[in-house]
């Protein structure tokens, strides 16, 4: 007679969020004090919500102090909004407008980490002991690139996506079937309206599902899978954009891309119904069901092929694409950064592909399928810098599983020699961001930054504090770097010619232009896209970039100290590096 499983340790679940919440909020309490968001996506975020709340329509997604007067037509999703919007709804008549935001801007990330906690406690709990529950929470908790996506204040949509990958996993738990595929198509379509780029990750659970198929004889869960996403995502594109916006877009699900999935879908069940006995017939046979989707693809938008920043004019490329460090690929990272993040990641798999080996033969197809998910994550994080958030939660549960192993070797070990090995190896597992710390100490702060185009929080402009002063000139469109354009919009009533979203490209690249073109022509563009002020900070990265591609630039000229005589100083009390000018034509 089985035993029953002994009930889910809610109460350890709750004691680590705890922990973790009240240490990553004691590290950030700063900049939660200070509202000085992480990334300008974040404080962007805030403005899309507060203009929800404001009365703009569910299905408008434009932001209209973005390249006035028409706006700029935004590809997040609505799903983000909601938590955010609930929260900060519920709280304002309590607490007010400003208390109210900020606790919403720092509980949402902190519910989302809880998500994915309880993913990866279930999990460890499923085959484990309390002890690796306990230390896979933690191996969570101190994966820095996960950590970075759910501080407080980081409400952008990074977080949402690995929570949902990490809930599709759920799915695959061993004796799920079915409803297992069932929850993994829901969760994934979730992701996959909230951003395209957990493709990779869907693509993995296709694969897994698919080799059940041929592997297992399990022909029901790939086609469950597929009705179950596509079914999904229809629904959610509806909910979410509605019939208001039909385009063909290629940095969020659109019709085109529910032709995709709706068109492997019914290939699929078409083949499922044909039952094919020969498992070399059954893989041609769903190679051609992916085939047919990728044809909708490739006949309807070829321009999505190349991703969704295929269009960027080179200007926006050269001075904003290549330098977004988070997009690119792992070997543009410093070496002090990426070399530990992606040590750790090869050691989660490592010790995935020792779980196989020894676990009973019930339990290799979850661990196979478990080492297939996170395998791919891997591949994937090293082509995007920011997809590391996914490897580093998927590497807490085998890596809770081995610290406890060497804790258990530590114990036990007869030599003190053999006793330092087991706690350094301990510490740099659980730890994998103690070279970083080291690197910063020893060779230099500036050689592993992590950041974007520019480090805004590291300028001395006092944003937070500089960019409220603007709210005592009448409000007007401004001409400012990318970077803190955001913050523009977020802390004053003014609006701007663009930020470093690519749907605006146009106008980001006359703000390029803008800066590194002479003078004259500079003031031109400005006339065009209807600026009345020029904001500026001269010690941004971006600024310096823009200064020494162009030494006889507008921004060289302004980091010199020699603004043009059409540029008329506006003294606020700012501090120097902050500059204000209104533009006289």
């Amino acid at each position: 007679m089985e035993l029953a499983r002994p009930p889910f340790p809610l109460a350890r679940m709750a004691a680590i969020w705890a922990v973790l919440s009240g240490i990553i909020v004691a590290m950030n309490a700063y900049n939660i004090a200070a509202r000085e968001f992480p990334d300008p996506d974040d404080i962007l975020r805030l403005v899309q919500v507060r203009d929800l709340l404001a009365g703009q329509d569910w299905f408008d997604l434009h932001q209209y102090r973005l390249d006035p007067p028409h706006g700029t037509l935004m590809h997040w999703s609505r799903l983000v909004d909601i938590p955010l919007a609930a929260i900060l709804g519920s709280l304002t008549w309590l607490l007010g407008p400003l208390l109210a935001e900020t606790v919403t801007i720092v509980l949402v990330p902190l519910l989302t980490l809880g998500v994915v906690l309880a993913v990866v406690c279930k999990v460890a709990d499923r085959f484990f002991s309390g002890d690796e529950v306990t230390f896979a929470g933690l191996a969570l908790g101190l994966s820095p690139l996960f950590v970075a996506q759910i501080q407080p204040l980081r409400i952008d949509h990074h977080g949402w996506q690995v929570a949902c990958v990490m809930v599709a996993l759920l799915g695959l738990l061993p004796g799920r079937r079915g409803r297992g595929a069932v929850l993994s198509g829901v969760a994934l379509a979730f992701g996959l309206s909230i951003s395209l780029e957990i493709l990779p990750h869907l693509a993995a659970f296709g694969l897994v599902f698919g080799l059940r198929w041929l592997v297992h004889h399990d022909r029901r869960s790939l086609p469950t899978f597929l009705l179950t996403l596509t079914a999904t995502l229809g629904a959610l594109f509806l909910a979410t954009r509605g019939l208001v916006d039909l385009a063909a877009h290629c940095d969020a699900v659109s019709p085109v891309h529910l032709a995709v999935f709706s068109t492997t879908t019914l290939a699929t069940l078409a083949v499922a119904a044909v039952d094919p006995r020969s498992r070399l017939a059954a893989t041609g046979l769903l190679g051609l069901s992916a085939a047919a989707g990728l044809a909708v693809l490739l006949t309807v938008t070829p321009e999505c092929v190349s991703g969704p920043f295929g269009n960027l004019e080179p200007e926006v490329r050269h001075f904003w694409y290549e330098n977004v460090l988070e997009g690119l690929p792992v070997w543009h990272v410093p070496a002090a950064l990426a070399v530990p993040v992606v040590i750790g990641g090869i050691i989660a798999l490592v010790t995935l592909a020792r779980l196989i080996g020894i676990s009973p033969p019930e339990e290799r197809q979850w661990w196979t399928e478990y080492l297939i998910i996170a395998a791919v994550g891997f591949v994937a994080a090293v082509l995007t810098w920011r997809s590391q958030a996914f490897v580093g939660a998927l590497s807490a549960v085998p890596i809770g599983w081995l610290t406890v192993r060497l804790l258990e070797r530590l114990r036990t070990a007869s030599t003190l020699g053999r006793k330092g090995l087991g706690g350094l190896s301990a510490v740099l597992i659980l730890l994998p961001s103690a070279p970083t710390a080291l690197a910063k100490v020893t060779v230099g702060e500036s050689t592993v930054q992590t950041g974007a185009m520019s480090k805004v929080t590291d300028s001395t402009c006092a944003l937070t504090t500089s960019v409220p002063l603007l709210n005592r000139i009448p409000a007007g469109t401004a001409l400012a770097p990318l970077d803190i354009g955001p913050e523009l919009l977020g802390r004053s009533h003014h609006a701007v010619v663009a930020t470093g979203h690519h749907r605006g490209h146009a106008a980001m690249r006359d703000v390029i232009l803008a800066f590194t073109v002479p003078p004259e022509r500079a003031r031109e563009i400005m006339r065009q896209r209807r600026a009345r002020y020029l904001v500026f900070c001269d010690d941004l990265h971006e600024a310096r970039l823009f200064a020494e591609e162009a030494p006889t630039g507008l921004a060289a000229r302004l980091i010199a100290g020699r603004p043009p005589a059409w540029l008329e100083p506006i003294e606020l009390g700012q501090p120097k590096p902050f500059q204000l000018y209104r533009i006289k034509y």
